[in-house]
């Protein structure tokens, strides 16, 4: 009994959807006996009398008039009513259902607001290992419904989203380098190089600022390295200035070839920063136990080269620009992950797991002292 009471009611949910997505593609009312034959549900005979109405002995409207009416209360209950409109204005009359009862109004957004948004869209498209990725992705997408092609206002305002808001520093230089950009004037700013722990000076020329996995980057020429180098925007320590701001034209050209996905779209590991030197990426070798050897080849994809060997192991080969970010990586695979060369990166990161671990040790014991 109750698995044919769920098959009726799975039925009629799909029978009211039909007539629901077949009225919405109707540009005019229905008449009910058009309803009736196009319509699935409506038209094929459901009782026995239905079945011998053609020879006198039944109705065979009547079980389907029912049955539309049910479901036009059903509709109705979730907010969409089906009108019936009399004859004239060029039709004979029927049912019909206004569009603003099924869809969303227009959002109105501004071309700058589109692109915004698109840029969101990238942002999480790109880094699917960022947190709430999904649902960002699968959000945006829902209302970037209107036409986006259309190309953002330029205004003197750039609206951005930081991920600490409180810091001003930051917000500051966002605004000051992006002028700098439109205006292609030099820059110069106090940088903190994680890899020497040292601050210095830099002067570049800035070609493009963009979002990577939670941070905003600045790409330029840096003039004393003659190189493009990346620098993160939260690892500048001093307000930006722009050299020479109230000189005429150009200082710069940004080269025609230049395209940011190059410096931005890639492991974390992987990317030159403003702290990288001119003598290149380390080749690093590692080693993956048989159990994760082909999930880690998956994981890496084209960022390495990947050998699957018969026991299951992968080794695996890449360029490590920055080691400490790949540390950072290779740590969640625990002992199931082996640095193999070069040595010298070996040691370094036995000692950052040590760091690791000596840090976790000292916030285990402050948490049992409270």
């Amino acid at each position: 009994m109750g698995r044919t009471y769920e098959k009726h009611r799975i039925g009629r949910i799909e029978r009211t959807m039909n007539l629901l997505a077949y009225l919405l593609n109707q540009s005019d009312p229905v008449p009910w006996k058009t309803i009736s034959e196009q319509v699935e549900g409506y038209g094929a005979p459901l009782s026995v009398g239905e079945a011998a109405a053609p020879y006198g002995t039944g109705k065979p409207d009547k079980a389907a008039d029912k049955r539309f009416a049910r479901d036009r209360k059903l509709l109705e209950a979730a907010g969409i009513r089906v009108h019936y409109s009399s004859p004239g204005k060029g039709h004979g009359g029927g049912y019909y259902v206004s569009h603003g009862d099924c869809f969303m109004p227009g959002l109105g957004l501004t071309p700058q607001e589109r692109a915004l948004l698109g840029r969101v869209l990238a942002i999480a498209a790109t880094d699917r290992d960022m947190p709430l990725a999904e649902p960002l992705y699968s959000a945006v997408q829902k209302l970037l419904f209107e036409d986006c092609d259309a190309e953002p206002e330029r205004t003197g305002e750039v609206v951005c989203f930081l991920k600490n808001k409180t810091d001003s520093t930051v917000n500051e230089n966002f605004r000051i380098l992006h002028d700098a950009i439109d205006a292609r004037r030099n820059v110069s700013f106090h940088y903190h190089s994680i890899s020497r722990d040292a601050v210095d000076k830099r002067e570049v020329a800035p070609y493009a600022l963009g979002a990577y996995s939670g941070h905003w980057y600045l790409v330029g020429r840096c003039l004393a390295k003659k190189a493009v180098r990346v620098f993160r925007l939260d690892r500048i320590l001093t307000t930006v200035k722009i050299l020479n701001a109230d000189a005429k034209g150009p200082a710069y050209a940004v080269p025609e070839d230049f395209d940011i996905r190059r410096y931005l779209g890639m492991r974390s590991w992987a990317m030159r920063d403003g702290d990288a030197e001119t003598t290149g990426p380390t080749r690093v070798t590692t080693r993956f136990d048989a159990g994760i050897g082909r999930y880690a080849a998956e994981l890496l994809g084209e960022d390495a080269e990947c050998e699957l060997r018969e026991s299951g192991e992968c080794v695996a080969t890449l360029n490590a620009t920055r080691p400490e970010s790949f540390f950072r990586w290779l740590l969640k695979f625990g002992p199931k992950a082996k640095i193999v060369a070069p040595t010298e990166v070996q040691r370094n990161f036995a000692d950052y797991v040590r760091t690791v671990m000596n840090q976790y040790a000292e916030e285990t014991a402050d948490a049992a002292s409270r």
